[in-house]
């Protein structure tokens, strides 16, 4: 059991709910590199490579210990489906 805990906390950390995160995007899979370099890093935010804004982790997020409803893109209290794409994180 404490296995899938930690496989759960794994995706949660670094793969984002597809309620709030479009996996189909042509830049999905650098969006997702860049916030596990951030996550890895211990960095707050990484910046988006189409827009430029700044976009929190959701180790930061974690942090907060609760939702704030503003629509983050790795808000880690989202449910909904987490995908985990292959290269992503280390299995």
């Amino acid at each position: 059991m404490e296995g899938s805990q930690d496989e759960w906390e794994q995706r949660r950390r670094y793969f984002p709910s597809e309620r709030r995160f479009d996996y189909d995007d042509p830049l999905a899979r650098l969006r997702l590199t860049l916030h596990r370099d951030a996550v890895d890093d211990a960095r707050d935010s990484y910046r988006d490579p189409a827009t430029g804004a700044t976009v929190l982790c959701s180790t930061t997020l974690l942090d907060q210990g609760i939702c704030c409803s503003l629509g983050c893109r790795h808000c880690p209290y989202v449910g909904g489906r987490r995908l985990v794409i292959p290269g992503i994180v280390d299995e």
